[in-house]
């Protein structure tokens, strides 16, 4: 992609004003002169001689419109002027509600929620200024976490109670415990009437966190031995209590049981990817209206239903972590809970974002993707624009634009530690069919466009429309046909041309991902996670759930460790096609297909390579990857890092051996290649065979 500055340069005079006479009886060259030449100005008589040719570029160091930053840069960040602060940013509000029912405490999430919550909570941007928590527990109740009464801000926050008359009341665990500087749990159990209560009863500084001691809150709520989730009642008072607060916040949710009662409850019988219950809808247009962010932790032992839950995280710019099978006992469990709560908390977060996106008059928007709330055609909302986000966008052009590129303008204003920016990216796409066809094929970013198909494939599946095997059908017909009345050219017998041949290999491989397969046996909870994933993820993460990146281990061993070379900055080398021609018997391989990590051992490798990563007794299953004291464990362990760097999610690891008995982690592992046949999709050749371009 080549990028464009839209940028007007300032003229040298507004237009009606008359140039100075010293302007021109300065004038020492002309323009439409050769050099050397004598000429006589309309004033004087005097004769001149150009000593050199016009330059209109002499000057151009000393002109600092020239080297401005719209100029030089494709990406830049401006301060927001006036114009654009309506009122002073916000102290940013983080608030964490965590379920408390059975499921919660068997399984337990609760435990390995807080804990890591609280061990990464020090890594919140902007920590120790005006950043305040506030934590909640809940089941068929809401438990705050409310400070003493000698605990406030500036010698305390006056005390005016809960709603007076109602089902709301205090817990304390003890009288010994219930003195006037300690923390107590105030009790919400009736969602009807949203009770009065006071800003800095509920919000804590990170300093006062740490003195909070979590363990006697859990066990009075052990004892309600609640199985009861009234999530939304709890939104609801989140949603009052922040629109009263006077800003937004970003809001984070550990639940591992569907909600089923109030407002919120969910049937969980019709398995689709459509939301179940509308209140999800219509409270996430209030949250994006206050500003509010709704991020979920899910710890699910069979059915979560996220396809109704994950409305609220779409349209508030909110981020999903999803745990199947959660289990405290897994220690792998926990580290990778622990892990995608450190990335999390750590992100650098936009609050109270709004994008406009600028384009020419001759094109209009035909979709957005993304988790965002489209306000007007080229303006979204983003309560939180999380660091690890992106979005989409289809443009159609419509007239007669008759320019070799698109220009388009994405502009983003946001809060970021407590000041208002604003984000300018400046990009053009080359559109010139007529004169440069070739060079516009050539162009294209394939990944993009398979990624860009997806989005219209999931898109189709949430309107009830076509299955997504006919839809790439379809698509790639489309496309062939576009090429052959662009370019002219006819290659007969169905093929593909040269430009074109990865295309049904990437948008294949994309339609065999979990999010578009059309097996029955695939939990409709991961196919709503990963479409989520394929929303909102960034370019090189969507790149590996395309078309998973297969490292041969076993070159990198001969090449590198026993021939004492360098550790390489790029491993492209060493980069195998997922094919079974190019998996060999004796190889050692590792697969990163984004949220997991495949280590496969043939069924002839070397047993020693092998050992110097990992125990010789270690069965097929998941692991946890450590560096051994050898310089082989440090290479890969060196580029596992560079290959989740910036990555937001941890992935799993597996281990993965053949020892030519049924094992279904294998079956995984080869589900990602070519050849393979399964979840209703045909082979690579068997698609090729079958696709009838002519038709």
């Amino acid at each position: 992609m080549c990028f464009s500055i839209n940028k007007v340069t300032q003229p040298f005079y507004r237009s009606g004003d008359s140039m100075g006479g010293d302007g021109l009886y300065n004038t020492t060259s002309s323009p439409y002169i050769n050099s050397s030449s004598p000429y006589t100005t309309n004033t004087n008589t005097n004769t001149n001689t150009n000593t050199s040719t016009f330059n209109p570029l002499a000057n151009y160091s000393n002109n600092k419109h020239y080297n401005s930053l719209e100029l030089t840069h494709t990406v830049i960040d401006v301060l927001a002027s006036p114009n654009y602060i309506l009122k002073s940013p916000s102290p940013p509000i983080y608030i964490f509600i965590i379920e408390a029912s059975v499921i919660s405490f068997k399984n337990g999430m609760i435990d390995v929620f807080i804990r890591s919550v609280l061990d990464n909570l020090e890594n919140v941007p902007n920590v120790n200024g005006r950043a305040k928590f506030m934590f909640m527990f809940y089941n068929s109740k809401l438990y705050i976490i409310r400070r003493g009464e000698g605990e406030g801000e500036g010698g305390g926050s006056k005390d005016i109670g809960i709603n007076k008359g109602s089902n709301n009341e205090e817990y304390t665990n003890n009288q010994e415990y219930n003195t006037k500087n300690t923390p107590s749990l105030t009790v919400i159990s009736d969602f009807s009437e949203m009770p009065l209560v006071m800003e800095n009863d509920f919000l804590f500084s990170f300093e006062e966190i740490k003195n909070i001691n979590f363990n006697i809150f859990k066990e009075i709520l052990l004892c309600d031995n609640e199985v009861l989730n009234d999530l939304g009642g709890v939104l609801k008072f989140v949603n009052f209590f922040l629109e009263k607060s006077g800003g937004g916040g970003s809001v984070l949710v550990g639940m591992c049981s569907v909600p089923n009662i109030g407002c919120g409850c969910i049937d969980v019988k019709d398995e689709s990817f459509l939301c179940k219950n509308t209140f999800y809808k219509e409270i996430a247009s209030e949250f994006s209206r206050n500003y509010i962010s709704i991020s979920y932790f899910l710890f699910p032992n069979l059915n979560m239903e996220i396809p109704s839950l994950s409305v609220l995280s779409r349209y508030t710019g909110g981020v999903m972590h999803y745990f199947p099978n959660f289990s405290c006992k897994d220690e792998l469990h926990s580290c990778k809970v622990y892990g995608d709560m450190g990335r999390f908390l750590s992100m650098d977060v936009g609050f109270e974002g709004v994008c406009r996106v600028r384009m020419p008059k001759e094109c209009v928007f035909k979709e957005f993707y993304g988790n965002f709330h489209l306000k007007k055609p080229d303006l979204l909302s983003f309560s939180n624009f999380y660091a690890c986000h992106s979005f989409s966008f289809e443009i159609e052009i419509c007239g007669d634009l008759n320019v070799n590129a698109l220009c388009v303008q994405v502009a983003c204003l946001r809060t970021v530690n407590e000041i208002r920016k604003i984000r300018i990216l400046n990009f053009c796409i080359p559109v010139d069919l007529k004169n440069s066809v070739g060079d516009f094929y050539k162009n294209i970013d394939f990944y993009a466009l398979v990624h860009g198909y997806v989005l219209k494939g999931i898109n189709n599946i949430l309107k009830n429309k076509n299955e997504p095997f006919e839809f790439i059908n379809k698509t790639v017909k489309e496309i062939y046909k576009g090429y052959l009345n662009n370019t002219g050219k006819n290659i007969g017998n169905g093929k593909l041309p040269e430009e074109l041949e990865e295309i049904p290999l990437l948008l294949l491989c994309a339609y065999k991902s979990v999010a578009l397969r059309t097996s029955n046996y695939t939990p409709m909870d991961y196919k709503v996670f990963y479409s989520y994933l394929f929303t909102v993820g960034y370019p090189k993460f969507i790149d590996l759930l395309i078309y998973p990146n297969l490292i041969g281990l076993h070159l990198i061993y001969e090449e590198i460790y026993l021939n004492g070379m360098d550790v390489p900055v790029n491993y492209d080398k060493y980069r195998c096609r997922l094919s079974l021609d190019y998996l060999e018997i004796s190889g050692f391989y590792l697969l990163d297909t984004g949220v997991n990590i495949f280590f496969f051992v043939g069924s002839e490798c070397n047993n020693e390579m092998v050992e110097m990563l990992f125990d010789s007794e270690l069965k097929s299953g998941r692991i946890n990857v450590g560096i051994k004291d050898n310089n082989f464990s440090k290479i890969v362990c060196k580029m596992l890092g560079m290959f989740i760097c910036g990555r937001y999610l941890s992935p799993n690891y597996f281990y993965v051996r053949d020892t030519g008995e049924s094992d279904i982690y294998k079956d995984i592992f080869f589900s990602y290649f070519l050849e393979d046949s399964v979840h209703g999709l045909p082979s690579y050749n068997e698609f090729i065979k079958n696709l009838r371009l002519d038709g």
